[in-house]
């Protein structure tokens, strides 16, 4: 079954260059946000809702690079 995950990339420089922290995606509770491994992270069947919950990723966190991957 194919599932969507959201990673979150975090860079040491604003343009998206330089090194990179890579995260994905656990929960996200209130106004707080938790960010693990790719084991952890969460999985989600509908891209719909993958893409809702990262396009509020972005606008909490508007310096980071958020992706919607797939995993089979």
């Amino acid at each position: 079954m194919k599932t969507y995950i959201i990673s979150i990339s975090y860079y040491s420089e604003p343009n998206f260059r330089g090194n990179c922290s890579k995260y994905y995606f656990v929960s996200k509770r209130g106004n707080k946000v938790t960010y693990s491994g790719v084991v952890n992270a969460k999985h989600y069947l509908n891209v719909g809702s993958a893409e809702r919950m990262a396009k509020t990723l972005r606008r909490i966190f508007p310096t980071a690079e958020i992706k919607v991957e797939y995993r089979i």
